[in-house]
């Protein structure tokens, strides 16, 4: 024996002996654990071995397993309890001659090990989780080679370990085959299938196989305390629509009948053809609200990360990618990779000035400091010391936070209203009545989606999504000139550039939205654009309102890019004539 050991006195477990203990080296421990030992032939449970002094499920299952020969299978469940919990169990002779795991106020009591809430913690916590996970998948360790019994037993121990520390095994929510009634399944199979027993346990399988990947994937998502309580509320809102549209699909299935199952001879063909289109009804239905709950679910918690957590998992990602970018320009300059390396440059640059141009301020100085930390560790700097991209510091702008902005109107038409909801980032299309099925087509057809909470078909508004509204509307409805307003709605047409192939075209392109802009603003003054210099000082030239600033700010957000390495951010109003290049 490695530990010491011995019994309690009075006791009697279930191989007819007094109930066995192994003492570690921390007596004050407050935890007992509790190991339900197993036959190592039959797995079948033997008796329970008690742990005391002993700090961690780890630390119990390590002295545990030093007592007997390597390869031993007796190892079952650990569970931790805390001490007056045991007394009582001790007492108990009935309960002593089944596994200790298997009791509901034994389980209600399990000692809860607190949950780590530090970012950088849990991160560790969920890359090991992660790890552990794959190797109880595979039955592999990282080297390849297949593990043993026992050293499973002691990952998965591991694992059921960190899921606790990460609040992951408090489970308020649990699904299992007996969710979906097998009767009712069966039924509906029984007069399509020839063998309607192994559908109905496919459906219960599929269900529970179902739940499991979400988890899966929303387990992945959820690191902060908040995120695993949204994850558990929407696991509980997805069980309750999954079970509520199989049902109705299942009930629907079993009023459908195959002549190959019940024969021929008097076949309701006309009945059973109305059958199976509500059955597909019900079908397509499951299948839409599957994919929208699934993605609901998801966004919800990513929603709920704390905003360190957001900065910090957009850093990594953007680190990512510059180190990517960073690795092929430095395998360039060591001769190591035949590429050209300002192809490689440009990409880079190119992928920090999109950050500029969404407004990324804090991300766009972040990168370019690491950047330059990286290119001093080389002998030639990533960025030379005169490249325009240094200038982004000091010249990026953050985004304009819009969300307490006022929802404004941006189309009236006969029948319709069109607004630009800042706070949820949506276009809402406000019908006066339930529009016509043709109209519903288009509307999916073009992105917009049914919001029940906001009573209006909306999708995000950025300027392609407000012109196809606009353009939409324009199509179904007579324009609402009576409660239109004074100041006209201008039409942005983004991505204007996608027909303009040749430098010359995007400079037609570019006088062309411009002379749009001013016409629709009766403002035309005769401007020619041939080079980016002259589009900056034509734009700088004029004394532009407000609504025409905001107007062309619109357009080039939405498409404006010559050689793609131009971006106008910040356009004059009424007393200024600042414009940024970016």
């Amino acid at each position: 024996m490695q530990s010491h050991y011995g019994y309690f006195n009075r006791t009697k477990g279930k191989d007819g002996d007094q109930i066995d203990v192994f003492i570690g080296d921390h007596p004050e421990s407050k935890t007992v654990f509790v190991v339900d030992q197993n036959n190592p032939q039959t797995g079948e449970f033997d008796e329970s071995k008690v742990m005391l002094g002993y700090n961690s499920i780890e630390e119990a299952q390590q002295a545990y397993l030093e007592n007997y020969d390597k390869g031993w299978k007796g190892l079952g469940v650990i569970t931790p309890i805390d001490i007056d919990t045991f007394k009582t169990w001790l007492g108990d002779g009935h309960r002593q001659a089944k596994p200790f795991s298997e009791y509901v106020d034994i389980q209600k009591a399990n000692v809860k090990e607190p949950i780590v809430t530090d970012q950088h913690d849990r991160q560790e916590l969920m890359n090991s989780l992660r790890e552990g996970e794959m190797i109880l998948s595979s039955k592999h360790n990282a080297a390849g080679k297949r593990m043993a019994v026992d050293e499973l037993n002691m990952v998965r121990e591991a694992v059921e370990s960190t899921r606790r520390k990460l609040g992951l095994n408090n489970n308020p929510v649990t699904w299992e085959p007996s969710d979906i009634n097998y009767q009712h399944a069966y039924n509906a199979y029984s007069a399509i299938s020839f063998d309607p027993e192994k559908r109905a346990a496919q459906t219960q399988h599929d269900y529970v196989d179902t739940l499991d990947k979400l988890y899966n994937k929303l387990s992945a998502l959820a690191k902060s305390p908040e995120q695993i309580s949204i994850m558990w509320q929407q696991l509980e809102r997805y069980k309750e629509g999954y079970l509520s549209h199989e049902n109705a699909v299942l009930s629907a299935k079993s009023r459908t009948a195959s002549p190959m199952i019940t024969g021929p001879a008097n076949f309701p063909t006309a009945r059973n053809q109305k059958a199976l289109e509500v059955e597909h009804n019900r079908s397509v239905e499951f299948s839409d609200w599957d994919d929208k709950a699934e993605k609901t679910a998801i966004k919800a918690v990513k929603d709920a990360a704390p905003q360190e957590q957001k900065d910090y998992e957009r850093w990594q990602s953007i680190k990512k990618t510059l180190d990517s970018k960073m690795a092929s320009i430095i395998a360039i300059d060591n001769g190591e990779y035949p590429g050209a390396r300002s192809l490689f440059v440009s990409s880079l640059s190119g992928f920090i000035k999109k950050m500029a141009a969404n407004g990324q301020a804090e991300d766009v100085k972040k990168s370019l400091e690491y950047i330059k930390s990286v290119g001093d560790k080389h002998s030639k700097p990533i960025f030379s010391a005169n490249n325009e991209i240094w200038k982004l510091a000091e010249t990026v702008q953050p985004k304009e936070d819009l969300t307490n902005k006022e929802t404004e109107t941006v189309g009236r038409y006969k029948g319709v209203v069109i607004m630009n909801n800042h706070s949820q980032e949506r276009v809402q299309l406000m019908f006066d009545e339930k529009p016509t099925p043709e109209i519903i087509a288009t509307l999916k057809s073009r992105g917009f989606h049914w919001s029940p909470s906001q009573r209006a078909w909306q999708r995000k508004n950025t300027p392609d999504g407000i012109y196809t509204a606009q353009k939409l509307m324009g199509e179904f409805f007579e324009k609402d000139e009576a409660n239109s307003g004074k100041n006209p709605s201008f039409q942005i047409k983004p991505k204007i550039f996608d027909t303009a192939k040749t430098i010359s075209e995007k400079y037609e392109k570019g006088t062309q939205i411009i002379r749009e802009v001013e016409k629709m603003f009766s403002v035309n003054p005769s401007i020619v654009v041939k080079t980016n210099e002259d589009l900056l000082n034509s734009v700088n030239a004029i004394n532009y309102n407000e609504q025409i600033t905001e107007a062309i700010k619109h357009y080039f957000i939405g498409g404006l890019s010559l050689y793609g390495k131009v971006f106008i951010n910040t356009l004059p109003h009424k007393t200024g004539n600042e414009v940024i290049r970016t």
